[in-house]
């Protein structure tokens, strides 16, 4: 009788047909976010204490804002650390912050609206409190006091823009370019998939919430650049710079607001200090004197 054998001397090749699969790319939870879970009140007093002086230092400088007259600035920026397993929209959706950017370090620069950040403290007393919803409490890895801003400059600024700042002269005329975000802290709701169970009018019911939903959305997107621009161009004004041109850069609905200013070091560092300002890329001296 003939040996059992695999026709190995026949090439054949296994075709088939359906969706392509991609191997999943595992990301590893960092075990600070776990020991953090593990030592709840540790972690929710530490991030407190530290917003606490967060709150104090921001107070103080707007207070001295106006003692010298000038313009206000509306919200408070956080740099926070975030593990790399946590949805950076977590952040919008728990403690209703407003996501500037995400930085390739494992750093996020969000804003409040609220200055006393009381709904985010709120959140840290019930996380160590072993309230239910609150996990990704322990996924903010650190929270940077940063009271003179420097640590968020270096990531507005560029590499280049960050090492030439300090050459930068306080009565000199620039041409700068000053990004905004306007994202805000919500989003369009997911449209509802069709089922076919459901009756017509159930159907054409959740599309025209969703269609509601979504025109609320843009109309609060709209509102949000109006009031975003006021609040940069006072700040132009009270240093009389000059608005070269005004873009508008739309993504889904949330966006940015795109100013290109001649204007001076003083301003500049005003300008700075806006919570939802975006990365600089460049400064260009027309007139040093």
């Amino acid at each position: 009788m003939p040996p059992a054998h695999q026709f190995e001397y026949l090439p054949l090749v296994l075709r088939k047909k359906g969706p392509a699969r991609y191997p999943r790319v595992v990301i590893q939870e960092d075990p600070q976010a776990a020991a953090n879970r593990q030592n709840r009140p540790a972690h929710s007093a530490g991030l407190s204490s530290r917003t606490g002086t967060i709150i104090t230092v921001w107070k103080a400088k707007q207070e001295e804002r106006e003692e010298e007259g000038l313009p206000q600035i509306k919200g408070i920026p956080l740099l926070l650390k975030i593990d790399p397993t946590l949805d950076i929209d977590a952040l919008r959706q728990t403690f209703q912050f407003e996501i500037v950017s995400e930085e390739p370090d494992g750093f996020v620069i969000v804003a409040s609206e609220d200055i006393s950040l009381a709904q985010f403290q709120q959140k840290l007393t019930d996380f160590a409190g072993s309230v239910e919803g609150l996990a990704n409490v322990a996924k903010i890895l650190d929270l940077r006091e940063d009271a003179s801003q420097e640590e968020r400059l270096k990531r507005i600024l560029s590499d280049t823009l960050f090492q030439e700042w300090s050459g930068v002269q306080d009565d000199a005329l620039y041409i700068c370019d000053v990004s905004v975000a306007c994202t805000g802290t919500w989003e369009v709701p997911k449209k509802p998939s069709h089922n076919p169970r459901w009756k017509a009018e159930t159907w054409a019911r959740k599309e025209h919430d969703w269609s509601q939903c979504r025109l609320e959305a843009y109309e609060k997107w709209e509102q949000l650049k109006d009031q975003r621009l006021a609040e940069v161009q006072s700040i132009i004004q009270h240093y009389g710079a000059e608005i070269l041109l005004i873009l508008h850069a739309a993504k889904t609905g949330s966006s940015s607001k795109v100013w290109k200013l001649s204007v001076n070091r003083v301003a500049i560092w005003s300008l700075y200090f806006v919570p939802k300002l975006l990365r600089q890329s460049s400064i260009v001296c027309v007139n040093a004197s």
